[in-house]
């Protein structure tokens, strides 16, 4: 039986304000990001197996230079409020 491959891909442009909540979700918590960046499949997948979490964290900075903000957002408690009050009132 031969090998199966499977390839999937997809684009996804959420809404500016749900987008700046997330980056700044990202900015306070980076923690996180970095600790999934440097698992060994992930730095073997993404990174060409670089060496430890510094150098995948470098890496996927190089690959996203070109999107990357170049500023902070200006997201503050206000946004959060309305996207509460806006998900209570669809509950």
């Amino acid at each position: 039986m031969g090998r199966r491959t499977t390839s999937c891909s997809g684009l996804w442009h959420p809404e500016a304000d749900k987008l700046a909540l997330m980056r700044e979700d990202i900015d306070r918590n980076s923690h996180r990001l970095k600790a999934v960046l440097g698992e060994e499949g992930m730095r073997r997948e993404l990174f060409d197996g670089v060496s430890d979490e510094e150098k995948a964290v470098e890496a996927f900075v190089n690959q996203n230079q070109e999107s990357a903000l170049k500023t902070k957002p200006k997201v503050g408690i206000s946004l959060f409020l309305k996207h509460c009050s806006t998900a209570l009132r669809i509950l």
